[in-house]
């Protein structure tokens, strides 16, 4: 049997994710809400002390939630991973694991904004690449330098008329 309070446990907890995508967008991907009895415990890095702070109001806001325990880890204005070189290993780790097809793909970071380079198949890969590339925490911007195949296809001839 459910218990009462786990049952509106976990609807607060899918609350708290939705308020927390719905204020931070990609900031808030690496968030952790936890909820017992309508408490929610935060942890988990953010990019700035300013994204902390909308996460604890967005989660006191939520109905369900008693009390919010911040154990957020907001970075310096450097950024969440600290160095250029710790962004482009967590930017791999992140797009090589994912999938295959981006292990070609080279990453290069200079102040916090990643230089995406290489070539892929589509335009959906590519914009994936970027938008998987945006949710490391400390990045600042992604410049996309990505050439697309072009598909034998393409090249067929035709008839014409």
């Amino acid at each position: 049997m459910t218990d009462v309070r786990d049952l509106a446990d976990a609807r607060a907890a899918r609350a708290v994710r939705e308020r927390i995508e719905t204020t931070l967008g990609e900031a808030g991907i690496w968030m952790h809400a936890a909820v017992r009895d309508g408490v929610v415990t935060l942890t988990g890095p953010v990019p700035t002390e300013r994204a902390r702070l909308a996460a604890v109001t967005a989660c006191r806001r939520t109905p369900g939630v008693r009390t919010v325990h911040d154990a957020l880890d907001p970075a310096s204005d450097a950024g969440v991973a600290g160095s250029d070189l710790d962004l482009a290993i967590a930017v791999e780790d992140l797009l090589y694991g994912l999938d295959p097809v981006f292990q070609g793909l080279a990453v290069d970071v200079r102040e916090g904004t990643v230089l995406l380079t290489g070539t892929l198949d589509r335009h959906a890969q590519r914009a994936a690449a970027v938008r998987v590339a945006r949710t490391v925490p400390g990045v600042r911007g992604v410049l996309s330098g990505i050439v697309l195949r072009t598909h034998p296809s393409a090249w067929r001839a035709r008839p014409i008329g």
